[in-house]
């Protein structure tokens, strides 16, 4: 399981909480470390995506206080594209994570079965 991915599941979590669109993203910001992820974590089909959300949201300053005047200087409109892309680079570090194997009675019997 990625760092990233865990990371991204956290995120997650946080925007579909409580408060403003504008204040979720903050939180999962600074409480969620989402902008702590080194690019070379992301894969590469989408590190530009998040090198972009990167710009938007660490053009102040990379604390609080700076995260905080990038989003009040941004519109709603952008606030929910960045929900958005957000949500598309969690799509596809999901398509990274292996399957969980849901082990039973019945499949151990069977697998047992395979060697005679």
């Amino acid at each position: 399981m990625s760092y990233a991915w865990q990371t991204f599941e956290s995120v997650i979590l946080t925007l579909m909480g409580e408060g403003s669109q504008r204040t979720r993203l903050l939180k999962a910001c600074v409480d969620d470390r989402l902008l702590e992820l080194k690019v070379k974590e992301i894969p590469s089909e989408i590190r530009g995506y998040y090198e972009k959300l990167l710009a938007v949201l660490l053009r102040h300053s990379s604390d609080k206080e700076g995260i905080t005047r990038a989003l009040d200087a941004t519109s709603d409109e952008q606030i929910t594209a960045m929900i958005k892309l957000i949500h598309d680079i969690h799509d596809v570090l999901v398509q990274y994570q292996p399957l969980p194997i849901k082990a039973n009675a019945n499949q151990d019997d069977a697998f047992n079965n395979l060697h005679g």
